[in-house]
C-alpha cells in the first residue's frame, strides 16, 4: 500500500471516529482530499490492521476506495425568487417555508406542496412587501404562527403567518434610530418574550420585546458587525459571532451594559 492511499483510510477512520479536526488537520498536512469527498467502508483502516475478515489486507487498496455515492435526493422545485440571493426557513412543524430575498420581499410559501411538486415561489401562500431593503435572516416564533424578518432597513417585522385572516401588513415593527443599524440576524428566544437582533455598524446585540416591539437592552462587546445569533432553547443564553470569528456566550447577570 503507497503512502497517498494509507494517507486517505487515516482520514477516513479518523473521520469515521468522529475525530473531525484531526481528519482536516491530516489532510491539510498529507495533501489528502478531505473526508467530505471520500467515501470509504466504516472502519476500513481499523479493519486492515485488527485483521477482520471483512476487509482483505492483501488486497489493492484501490479496492477500498469508491466514487462518492450520489444522495438519494432529488429537487422537487428550482425556481428562482427573482433576487440575486435569498435566506430560507422552514417553520417548526414543517408546514411552511419563508424565504426573504436581496430585493425586500418575504414569501411564505407551502411546504407541502413544495414537496408534492405542486407549489412555487409565484403561487405562495403569501408575499409581504414591507422591507425597503435586503431582507437578512427570518426566525418563525416557536408557535409556528408569526414570522420576524431582519432587513437592511434597521426594521424587525413581526408577520401573522396562521390565521386564515392574516393581515398583509406587520403585526409590528421594531425600528432602531442608531444611525446605520442595519439588522443583518433575528432570532426567538426560548420562552418567546424577547427577538434578538444584530447592529451591523456597532457590533451591538440589540433585544426586543416581542410583544411590545419596544428595545430591551443592547448587549455589547463585539467590535466587529455579528454574523450570526442563537438563542439556548431551553434557557436564557444565547451565542453570537462576527465576522472576524469572535464568539460570545451571553447570560442573565452577564449581559454587560444597555
Amino acid at each position: 500500500m503507497d503512502r497517498a492511499a494509507l494517507y486517505k483510510l487515516v482520514v477516513a477512520q479518523l473521520a469515521d471516529d468522529g475525530y473531525h479536526g484531526a481528519a482536516q488537520a491530516v489532510s491539510q498536512a498529507t495533501g489528502t482530499p478531505g473526508p467530505s469527498v471520500l467515501s470509504l467502508p466504516s472502519h476500513a483502516l481499523h479493519g486492515l490492521l485488527s485483521g477482520s475478515p471483512k476487509v482483505d489486507a492483501l488486497a489493492p487498496a484501490v479496492s477500498l476506495l469508491r466514487s462518492p455515492a450520489v444522495a438519494p435526493y432529488r429537487p422537487r422545485m428550482a425556481e428562482s425568487v427573482g433576487a440575486h440571493r435569498a435566506v430560507v426557513r422552514f417553520s417548526a412543524d414543517g408546514k411552511q417555508l419563508a424565504v426573504g430575498t436581496s430585493d425586500g420581499l418575504v414569501h411564505v410559501l407551502d411546504a407541502d406542496a413544495l414537496l408534492a411538486g405542486k407549489g412555487s415561489a409565484e403561487s405562495a401562500m403569501r408575499r409581504f412587501t414591507d422591507h425597503a431593503a435586503a431582507v437578512n435572516d427570518l426566525d418563525y416564533h416557536p408557535s409556528g404562527k408569526q414570522l420576524v424578518s431582519a432587513s437592511d432597513d434597521n426594521n424587525l417585522h413581526f408577520y401573522d403567518v396562521a390565521s386564515a385572516t392574516a393581515h398583509s401588513v406587520p403585526l409590528r415593527t421594531c425600528t432602531d434610530t442608531h444611525p446605520s443599524a442595519a439588522r443583518r440576524v433575528a432570532a426567538f428566544s426560548h420562552d418567546e418574550a424577547l427577538v434578538l437582533s444584530a447592529d451591523e455598524t456597532t457590533g451591538a446585540v440589540v433585544l426586543w420585546s416581542s410583544t411590545t416591539a419596544e428595545p430591551a437592552g443592547r448587549c455589547l462587546g463585539h467590535t466587529r458587525p455579528v454574523f450570526s445569533l442563537a438563542h439556548a432553547p431551553t434557557c436564557a443564553a444565547f451565542v453570537s459571532t462576527d465576522e472576524e470569528g469572535a464568539l460570545r456566550v451571553w447570560a442573565p447577570g452577564a449581559v454587560p451594559g444597555r
